[in-house]
């Protein structure tokens, strides 16, 4: 409804609907279509209900995403592609997998790969 167009007696019309649905007192008249107009803003905008923030689910960002697929085998780089495919806007970089990684290894939820590698190699004489 565009406020601008309504004559004033039909602003104190669209008002006192407005203000019976809501239990609010009625009006007479208003002084001007200027005050009409902003006391009809003002109840549309007390009488409207406000949407409940939706919280963030824990472990649905980048950083779960990034994490499950270093615990699955992949490659830095091959989490990076996903991450990027998954999350267009997402700023990350191949050192924030990297993080991801380390912080995975100090957990103990993935084995680091150079203790791996140390294992795999002849012991020296």
């Amino acid at each position: 409804m565009d406020l601008k167009t309504l004559t004033k007696e039909e602003l104190v019309a669209e008002y006192n609907t407005l203000a019976e649905m809501h239990g609010r007192d009625k009006v007479e008249d208003f002084k001007t279509l200027g005050a009409g107009r902003t006391m009809l803003k003002g109840l549309i905008k007390a009488t409207t209900p406000v949407p409940e923030k939706v919280a963030k689910v824990r472990g649905s960002g980048i950083g779960s995403f990034a994490k499950g697929l270093l615990v699955e085998g992949k490659t830095n780089a091959e989490v990076l592609a996903a991450v990027l495919a998954q999350f267009p806007n997402a700023a990350t970089t191949s050192g924030c997998i990297a993080y991801y990684k380390t912080k995975l290894i100090a957990a103990g939820q993935l084995a680091s790969s150079r203790k791996a590698k140390a294992e795999e190699a002849p012991a020296e004489e």
